[in-house]
């Protein structure tokens, strides 16, 4: 039961406390936030260290996201201890900023593996339940809203759909217990590509990674990181950006 303060007209509950005071509505202020996405006019040389940053980085991104997949499952306080021990590990051969951005990328792609799984999973299970339930009825055979399927010949041929849908729900299952996830830099498809197949094999080509998250405003205008200037773009337009000590010297 509630009652109403005398003095100030405010809700006070049976036990005799006030109410928080509920404020009116509001309209929330419009995002702030800008993307833009370009290409970047560069010349020889800003393209050679360009390409140099993006293989030492994309290497380092595999390797992590390698050592994150090998780590399974973990709660919130083992990603962050994993991220941590990971980060001062990459910070060696690269600084604190790419780090950073290199693990978070891997715990996004490693979670996005998951939901998916998951997702399959669910899928999974109800094809399987619906398909049980229909086989288990005889051909053309009805009970309450189920009805069995036209044919024997189409009731055999769904007993062997199903026996395929319960193999890939046990992998899924399985993959879910122990927590080792694939997971493949660019998405499974990508890599598949006949034509990317073979540029990884006969070039060496692999996915590049540069990307550096940071604050919006710097001295010099918008940049993608906050402390180092890892990558950040001139009034000019020119590209200015701190690379890694391995990559100074090629």
């Amino acid at each position: 039961m509630l009652a109403f303060a005398p003095d100030r007209g405010q809700a006070v509950s049976h036990r005799g406390k006030r109410l928080r005071e509920v404020p009116g509505p509001f309209v929330v202020a419009p995002p702030c936030g800008a993307r833009v996405r370009t290409r970047l006019a560069v010349n020889d040389n800003d393209e050679m260290v360009l390409k140099a940053l993006g293989a030492h980085l994309g290497h380092l991104a595999s390797l992590d996201l390698a050592r994150r997949v090998a780590e399974g499952s973990l709660d919130a306080k083992g990603k962050a201890k994993s991220r941590q021990a990971r980060q001062q590990a990459l910070t060696a051969a690269s600084s604190s900023r790419w780090a950073g951005a290199i693990t978070r990328t891997s715990e996004d792609a490693y979670g996005l593996a998951k939901r998916n799984l998951q997702a399959q999973q669910v899928s999974l299970r109800a094809r399987v339940d619906k398909i049980t339930k229909r086989v288990a009825l005889g051909p053309g055979e009805a009970k309450e809203r189920l009805v069995g399927y036209a044919s024997a010949s189409e009731r055999w041929e769904k007993q062997r759909r199903v026996q395929v849908l319960r193999s890939r729900l046990a992998d899924v299952e399985a993959q879910l217990a122990i927590g080792t996830l694939s997971v493949c830099r660019g998405g499974k498809r990508r890599a598949r590509a006949p034509v990317l197949r073979m540029a990884y094999h006969w070039f060496g080509l692999a996915p590049q990674h540069v990307a550096v998250d940071g604050e919006r405003r710097t001295a010099n205008g918008p940049t993608f990181t906050a402390n180092c200037a890892a990558l950040t773009l001139r009034p000019g337009g020119e590209p200015s950006g701190c690379c890694p000590t391995p990559c100074t010297s090629t």
